[in-house]
């Protein structure tokens, strides 16, 4: 069985991110690796603390190189 884990990044971090922490939290295969919103007081901030947050999605991918 592959268990790869697949990077992955969200643009956008408004209300529905709220929805996905428990997703996340219970995947063996996907690691969530950036959050990129425009608004740097979104609601993803709070709740993924440990993510590195980015205004520029460009930036993000171009850094973080996500699959």
């Amino acid at each position: 069985m592959n268990t790869k884990n697949v990077k992955m990044v969200l643009v956008g971090g408004g209300f529905i991110t709220q929805y996905y922490e428990l997703g996340f939290k219970n995947s063996n295969n996907v690691e969530l690796v950036g959050i990129a919103d425009l608004n740097e007081n979104c609601l993803a901030r709070s709740i993924y603390k440990d993510v590195p947050f980015y205004t520029d999605y460009i930036e993000m991918i171009n850094e973080l190189k996500p699959d």
